[in-house]
């Protein structure tokens, strides 16, 4: 009975070997692929976050492109503007009254039109209006002897403003009555551009400056032909209505 049990021993031994072998092999396969699939899960993650940072990187890239875009669109209008302001200007010369001005390239459709003032007791004087296109008047410049001026300047319904002067003239500047209000605060700029370059012949320059009120200091006088007018930065368009016939 004995020798029977012994028998026995080794195929329990083996058996027993076996079961843990398997439990060991099955524990460890067990550990093996859940290590693989924290990795592919991790590798997932990083592939998701890579793909997340190239389309990022591919929307800045489009943003800077569109920035790029629009300095160099900003840049190359800026030098047609400088081009047009300094190549193109149209150059308004007249003997008689003695002065000329440049007008924007934009004035292309620009006339110009004498017109007799008519002070009362004080006298007429020769002016002309200044038009940005037919029927859109927008400025005067009125030729005024020098000694009608001293009254003249005085007077409440001409608000001119003296911008110079030659051994006959005065020469005053002033918003015409009828223009267009829209188009004024349009023309602004083009308007202080004008009056700065303004050039008389044969003159006694008187160079001044508007103040921000809108009032002309008297600075120097000096013997030359360009009358440097303003400070372009300030405003020159003066309030109140232009003398008419």
């Amino acid at each position: 009975m004995s020798t029977e049990n012994n028998s026995l021993k080794p195929w329990m031994l083996v058996a027993s070997v076996a079961v843990t072998a398997i439990l060991v092999g099955g524990i460890i396969f067990y550990g093996q692929h859940k290590l693989v699939r924290e990795k592919e899960e991790k590798l997932f993650k990083s592939e998701r976050r890579i793909n997340s940072l190239i389309s990022e990187m591919g929307r800045l890239e489009i943003i800077a492109q569109d920035a790029i875009n629009k300095l160099n669109g900003d840049l190359k209008d800026d030098v047609e503007e400088d081009a047009n302001s300094f190549e193109e200007d149209i150059d308004y010369s007249n003997e008689n009254f003695g002065f000329s001005l440049l007008l924007p390239a934009t004035w292309e459709d620009y006339q110009s039109k004498e017109r007799e003032l008519n002070f009362g007791d004080d006298g007429k004087a020769n002016s002309i209006d200044f038009y940005f296109a037919d029927e859109l008047p927008v400025f005067n410049i009125g030729f005024i002897e020098k000694d009608a001026w001293k009254n003249i300047q005085n007077l409440s319904y001409y608000p001119a403003q003296k911008i110079g002067e030659n051994s006959k003239y005065i020469f005053a500047y002033s918003v015409h009555k009828k223009v267009n209000e829209d188009l004024l605060t349009r023309l602004g700029d083009d308007l202080k551009k004008i009056i700065a370059n303004i050039k008389t012949v044969d003159l006694i320059d008187q160079n001044i400056s508007i103040d921000d009120s809108g009032s002309v200091d008297d600075i120097t006088l000096e013997e030359e032909d360009d009358l440097d007018i303003l400070d372009p930065d300030e405003d020159i368009i003066p309030e109140g209505e232009e003398i008419l016939e």
